[in-house]
């Protein structure tokens, strides 16, 4: 009966929400095909100069951008577009060598690198308003689901359910100094070098505050033969998962200092 259906799932059953289906059957009757936009863009640079007969200089200078996009289920069918996730990867390399022969028998050369990483995910799942908090589901609030204000993540076995897409923004830079010197005396060569590195990463992510449920039928099967029987869905009618979870927006910083010698 309507009477036992829970205000929360009533509430996200609104087509506003859960869109009607299009095609016939109750599996696989939204059916749809988009056209996904992606792009990607790469520039390379690379310069070399002889100061003299002694002295040479190298540089190379990449970049790489792209931006992959992402529609979820009920793209143009709900504000939220739930699960959609567009990824915007983006990457820097870039090396400076300097060479210098003393004589026919010695020469030193120093090189510095660096790169950069970036990555951010994107979503159109998070918005102005809590809807965790305002449904009245217990256990998030302040500080937990308000950081990212948006909509509990809801699988439904045999349905699509409510997905969710995340934020999530990585950054990684690399740092290397280098120095060698070699000589050459007879049959035998020597060298020695030394590098330095910096490596340094940041992680931001949404988390998943808004808590996520999962919904199986085991709540509505039949206890004398519970195999085959039962329905996610009617377990969602009743606001009854199987289970349920959350953790806050995590966030990190990463450096690692690192020196090295070698002699051969």
């Amino acid at each position: 009966p309507a009477s036992r259906i829970d205000p929360i799932a009533q509430f996200f059953l609104d087509p506003a929400w859960i869109p009607l289906p299009i095609q016939p059957g109750i599996a696989a009757n939204l059916r749809r095909e988009f056209s996904v936009p992606t792009t990607s863009n790469q520039t390379t640079t690379k310069i070399d100069h002889h100061f003299g007969s002694n002295d040479t200089l190298s540089g190379r200078f990449s970049f790489t951008r792209e931006d992959d996009g992402s529609y979820g289920s009920y793209h143009g069918l709900n504000q939220y577009d739930p699960g959609a996730n567009p990824k915007h990867p983006n990457g820097y390399n870039s090396v400076l060598n300097w060479t210098h022969i003393i004589n026919s028998s010695n020469l030193i050369e120093g090189r510095f690198s660096y790169s950069r990483a970036h990555v951010l995910f994107d979503t159109p799942n998070f918005g102005t308003t809590d809807y965790t908090t305002q449904l009245g589901i217990q256990g998030f609030g302040k500080g937990v689901s308000d950081v990212y204000p948006s909509y509990p993540q809801m699988s439904i076995s045999g349905f699509t359910g409510l997905p969710q897409g995340f934020l999530l923004n990585y950054t990684s830079n690399n740092f290397e100094y280098t120095a060698n010197y070699t000589m050459v005396h007879g049959r035998h060569t020597f060298k020695m070098g030394e590098t330095y590195r910096d490596w340094q990463q940041n992680l931001t992510t949404s988390g998943n505050g808004s808590g996520q449920f999962s919904y199986t039928g085991n709540y509505t099967n039949n206890p004398a033969a519970p195999a085959n029987t039962g329905a996610g869905l009617a377990d969602f009618l009743l606001s009854i998962p199987t289970s349920g979870g959350r953790y806050s927006p995590p966030g990190w910083f990463y450096q690692r200092l690192k020196n090295e010698w070698a002699y051969f």
